[in-house]
This record gives C-alpha cells, structure tokens and sequence, in this order.
C-alpha cells in the first residue's frame, strides 16, 4: 500500500503528526508520503505536488486501485484550516489523479468523503469531484485568495527536501 497525505503543516494543526520525514517503517519505508503544506497554500501549491511528486511515484508504483479520502476542509472558506485551495481547484487535483488512475489501473478510483465544515464548499467540492469523475460539465468558479511569495518559496524547498528523503526509493 501506498499512501500519500496531503495535510496542514503539523506545526500548526493538530494532531501534530504528518512530518516529512515519517516515511513509514520496515519494508513500508518509503511508502507513507507526507506533505505537510504550509498554511495559505492554494491550487497551485497543491497542483505542484502532484505533478513533481505524486505523479512519477504513482507511474512507478502501479496501484490496482487509486483510494482518495476527500477533505474538504482545505477550502479557503473552512473554518478549522488555513489553506487556501478553490472549489476549481479540487476539480484540477481530480482531473490530475484522474488521468493518471487511467494509465496505472484502468481508471478504478473510489473517493471517499472525509471532512470539511464550511457547507457550502463541501457540497460544491463533492460536485466538483463527481462532475469530474463523470465528465458531467459542471463548474463552480471562486476567486482564488492572493498567495504570498513565501508560500511558493516555502512549497519549492518542501518538495525538493521531499524528492531528497524518499530518492532512495522513487525516481523523479
């Protein structure tokens, strides 16, 4: 099993675990990835991730089935995170996973809703998703929030630490 978790940088959130470096142990090593992103991170920040990290490793790992447990509370509006991502923004990331599923195991995804408390996002994001997965059509558009400079320089060097750590066990 593979896991790849997208989280509030531990720092700031509880319950505090999600480092970078907890990458699993024994023969596990290497499969328990964490992004911790740092709060105010959006789409972007999110969309690099994926592209620079998850997609070579899913490519390489070959998964029979591709599991997404869908939180919500990433959403710029939610009141218990500081992240920044749009409702169009969690269309993108399922559009990426999507296409790759595709290539990997046949286009088999489950995605399973986990959490948000701002109502309306989660019920915009849960038909961001299933319009993606259906090719339905249907779009919601939020002005992204500004992100600062520090937030794309602080991603750039957690996805160059993250390429270090788990180099010993993926190609990128």
């Amino acid at each position: 099993m593979l896991l790849f978790d997208f989280h509030q940088h531990p720092r700031t959130l509880y319950p505090g675990t999600g480092y970078i470096d907890e990458i699993g142990e024994e023969e596990g090593k290497g499969y328990n990835i964490n992004l911790p992103m740092v709060p105010r991170a959006g789409d972007a920040q999110y969309l690099e991730v994926i592209d620079e990290l998850f997609i070579p490793i899913i490519n390489q790992f070959k998964p029979d089935i591709v599991l997404v447990s869908a939180g919500f509370d990433t959403h710029f509006s939610d009141p218990i995170t500081q992240l920044n991502i749009t409702i169009q923004g969690y269309g993108e990331i399922v559009k990426k996973i999507k296409k790759e599923a595709k290539k990997v195991c046949a286009g088999k995804i489950i995605i399973m809703l986990e959490g948000g408390y701002d109502l309306k996002a989660l019920s915009q994001g849960i038909l961001t998703e299933i319009s993606v997965l259906g090719d339905l059509g249907i779009e919601f558009i939020e002005n992204p929030p500004k992100i600062e400079e520090a937030i794309v320089d602080y991603n750039r060097k957690m996805i160059d630490k993250l390429k270090e750590v788990l180099g010993a066990y993926w190609k990128f």
